[in-house]
């Protein structure tokens, strides 16, 4: 299999899972359902409604992009992949503005940033697959770091192979990796680097 990129989800993946999620609470006070996400299920609410919660939801992310904080173990991770010469993409369903804060507030570089405003939000594959395209990569040259089912749906929809990092929420949905220093020893044994170049191995 050959790797050429990883895409990552932002929230709870890219970013330190909260102890508490402010989406599971934010859900809670709207009456959207459990399982989905707050965008896709927004339309579910009265109309007279889903303006006010859709105003809600961008300041809840505003504020939750301000404090945020980096998952432990994800500097390294991802300079170990630039240094690599892997692409390094991120694909998330929150907004531009929200994402764009997370950036500049954490000095980060990806090669590819998709959120939300550039197409269907996950559990849609449209995003992956656009990243696919504008890197003229074919699924089997990437994968998907995410911590939800909604990542999970996405990538096997675009044909992506996916991986999760622990959350306290997310036990269910089966094994998860531990720690990003994990999950780069995962990727290591399938994928040589040579000169900056990964190139597969043969398993």
């Amino acid at each position: 299999m050959r790797f050429k990129a990883v895409f990552m989800d932002m929230d709870d993946t890219l970013l330190a899972p909260w102890p508490h999620s402010p989406l599971a609470r934010f859900k809670r006070d709207w009456g959207l359902p459990a399982d989905q996400t707050v965008i896709t299920s927004m339309p579910t609410l009265p109309q007279d409604r889903q303006r006010a919660a859709l105003e809600a939801f961008r300041l809840l992310e505003l504020d939750v992009a301000y404090r945020s904080r980096l998952r432990e173990g994800m500097p390294t991770f991802m300079r170990s992949l630039h240094t690599s010469g892997v692409h390094l993409g991120l694909v998330t369903n929150n907004s531009r503005k929200a994402t764009d804060i997370v950036l500049k507030q954490h000095k980060l570089h990806f090669s590819l940033v998709l959120t939300r405003d550039d197409g269907p939000p996950k559990p849609s594959p449209a995003l992956l697959l656009l990243a696919l395209s504008t890197l003229s990569l074919t699924s089997e040259q990437a994968v998907y770091i995410g911590d939800t089912s909604v990542d999970q749906q996405a990538a096997h929809a675009a044909g992506i192979a996916c991986y999760l990092l622990h959350t306290p929420r997310n036990e269910a949905l089966g094994p998860s990796l531990p720690t990003p220093q994990s999950l780069l020893a995962l990727l290591q044994e399938t994928v040589v680097y040579h000169n900056g170049v990964a190139e597969g191995r043969d398993s």
